[in-house]
C-alpha cells in the first residue's frame, strides 16, 4: 500500500469521538440509579396494594346489632374465626380413630367451640398438678364457649407410663364420666409425683381401690389396665404422643390455644381466652 493510500485509509477510519468527562459519567449513573429505584418502588407499592386488597377482602368484618364484631360468613363467631387446627377436633370422631379405639377426651362445649385448648400433660409432673388444681375454675368460666382437650405426654417419671393407662382403663370400663373422675383422682394423689415404689400387687390394689372410689368395678378396671394392648389404651397413648411430636412438644404441661402455644398456667390460659373471646 502506498503512503498516499495509507494516509487516506487512516483518515477515513478515524471516529469523531470526544471522551465523556468523569463528572458527566457519574451524573449519568446517578440518573440511571434514580430511575431504577423509582421503578422498583412503584412495583413494590403496587404489590403491597394488591396484597392489602386481598387481605382486606378475606378478613372483612362487620358489626352485629349489639356492637360485637363478627366475621362475615361466620355470624355466630364460631370455631373458624379462632383458627382452630383440624386435628384438634378430628380425633373425637369414631370414624377417624377407628372402631374399638379411644377418641380424644374433652370438657366444655361439644358444638362449634369459639376456641379449643389442647393440653399435653403427665400425671406425675408437679407443674401439671399445679395446673390441674386451678383449671376447674377455667372450665366453669369458659366451658360454654371453649373446648378443653387433654392428651397424654409422659416425660419419663417413674409412673409416666402407668398413670395414663389407669385413666384410659377408667374410660374403657365406665366411659367419659369415669375417665374425668379418674383424671381428677390421679392428679390429686401425690403418690405419682413422688415416685414412691410399689410392686405389682400393690399397684393392682391401688387401681382396684381407685375403681371403687370413682364408682366403677375395681377388678374390671384392673383387667382393662392389664389388657391395654388389645382394648385401645396403648393405641390412644401412642396417638397422643405422635400428635405431641408433630406439635414439637418437649415438656409438660404444654398448652395450645388454637395454633398458638401458651404458658401452661391458669393465668396465661385465662388471659389468652379473654383476648380471643372478647
Amino acid at each position: 500500500m502506498s503512503d498516499t493510500e495509507k494516509s487516506s485509509f487512516d483518515k477515513s477510519s478515524e471516529f469523531d469521538f470526544e471522551p465523556i468527562p468523569p463528572e458527566e459519567q457519574m451524573a449519568r449513573r446517578l440518573r440511571l440509579w434514580k430511575i431504577g429505584l423509582l421503578l422498583g418502588g412503584m412495583v413494590l407499592v403496587i404489590l403491597l396494594l394488591i396484597v392489602g386488597m386481598i387481605g382486606y377482602s378475606a378478613g372483612f368484618n362487620t358489626a352485629s346489632e349489639d356492637g360485637t364484631t363478627i366475621a362475615v360468613g361466620n355470624p355466630d363467631n364460631s370455631s373458624a374465626e379462632q383458627d382452630i387446627p383440624d386435628e384438634a377436633l378430628a380425633y373425637q370422631s369414631q370414624d377417624v380413630v377407628g372402631e374399638g379405639q379411644i377418641p380424644d377426651h374433652y370438657r366444655g362445649t361439644a358444638d362449634n367451640p369459639q376456641a379449643v385448648v389442647v393440653e399435653y400433660a403427665d400425671f406425675s409432673c408437679s407443674h401439671c398438678i399445679d395446673l390441674a388444681t386451678d383449671i376447674n375454675d377455667i372450665y366453669n368460666e369458659y366451658g360454654d364457649r371453649v373446648q378443653f382437650i387433654y392428651r397424654h405426654y409422659g416425660v419419663g417419671f417413674t409412673y409416666s407410663d402407668v398413670t395414663p393407662k389407669i385413666a384410659e382403663a377408667a374410660y374403657v370400663v365406665g366411659g367419659e364420666d369415669a375417665y374425668w373422675k379418674m383424671q381428677d383422682k390421679l392428679f390429686s394423689d401425690t403418690t405419682w409425683a413422688q415416685g414412691s415404689y410399689m410392686n405389682d400387687s400393690e399397684l393392682m390394689d391401688k387401681i382396684r381401690s381407685y375403681g371403687n372410689e370413682i364408682g366403677v368395678d375395681g377388678q374390671a378396671l384392673v383387667d382393662a389396665y392389664n389388657n391395654s394392648a388389645n382394648n385401645g389404651i396403648d393405641a390412644k397413648i401412642e396417638r397422643d404422643r405422635d400428635l405431641a411430636s408433630q406439635a414439637s412438644v418437649s415438656g409438660t404441661p404444654t398448652v395450645f390455644i388454637g395454633k398458638e402455644s401458651v404458658s401452661g398456667t391458669s393465668s396465661a390460659i385465662s388471659s389468652k381466652l379473654d383476648e380471643l373471646l372478647q
